[in-house]
């Protein structure tokens, strides 16, 4: 409840309860394919990507622009293919580029408890009650979340 009352703007105290709350798993995950005859997915749908480095919110407006501008040819006829290049391209761009790093960002952390610590809320979290200081360690371990 803490966190809320510091994120959120209201009158004090917050007539709020948290009913239900869980720990993120920091993971990435890519579709095994980005399009199925005129369907085709872009951003999130076609690659999660964990938040550490903010990765996820650069390539989905870059999927929707290079999305964009294949439909445009399309749709003026002049070729058909673009689909396919599309989804090879964005495919091939997360599994080399934005996978790779987004694995280096999550090991920096993990493997640099320092840097643990900078974080607000990992540091909200192991400087609290004996709960929460149970579950930030997960952020923070080897073996942990990261």
């Amino acid at each position: 409840m803490f966190v809320l009352e510091k994120m959120l703007p209201s009158p004090r105290p917050i007539n709020a309860e948290v009913i239900k709350s869980s720990l993120y798993w920091v993971h990435q995950l890519c579709a095994s394919t980005f399009r199925k005859a005129r369907c085709v997915l872009v951003g999130e749908a076609a690659h999660l990507n964990n938040p550490i480095g903010a990765m996820g919110l650069s390539t989905g407006p870059i999927d929707s622009e290079a999305l964009c501008d294949k439909h445009e040819i399309i749709l003026e006829g002049k070729s058909s293919d673009l689909l396919d290049i599309y989804a090879n391209e964005r495919a091939k761009t997360f599994q080399m580029v934005v996978d790779p790093q987004s694995t280096q960002n999550k090991l920096r952390v993990q493997s640099d408890p320092e840097l643990t610590h900078e974080n607000w809320l990992l540091r909200r979290l192991n400087s609290g009650s004996p709960k929460f200081k149970s579950l930030g360690c997960h952020f923070s371990n080897s073996g942990g979340w990261l």
